[in-house]
């Protein structure tokens, strides 16, 4: 699990504050701070209404898995038995209940 220190909360705060209008939480504003650090803008969610909106800190839309896979299997190209090889990067939000 990736740590969250006192700036990255600063951070998604800032991210939160931004979209306010989407009722954007805490919660999917630090996936966006996490996606940075691990430069990434890919996004494993089936919240679209929110990252269909949302743009990674370097200002670019985020691709969101499943929705903007096409074929039968969304998980990206690389992803071997769990785990993405070479620089492939996804964050993952599971869904609410799941843990």
């Amino acid at each position: 699990m990736a740590s969250f220190d006192r700036v990255d909360l600063i951070r998604a705060r800032a991210v939160a504050e931004r979209y306010r209008d989407l009722l954007l939480v805490l919660t999917d504003a630090s996936l966006v701070v996490l996606a940075h650090r691990y430069e990434t803008e890919s996004i494993a969610t089936l919240d679209e209404r929110h990252f269909g909106v949302v743009q990674s800190l370097k200002g670019r839309p985020f691709t969101i898995l499943p929705a903007d896979r096409s074929g039968p299997s969304w998980m990206p190209a690389g992803f071997v038995g769990g785990e993405l090889q070479g620089s492939q990067r996804c964050i993952c939000l599971p869904e609410p209940g799941f843990l």
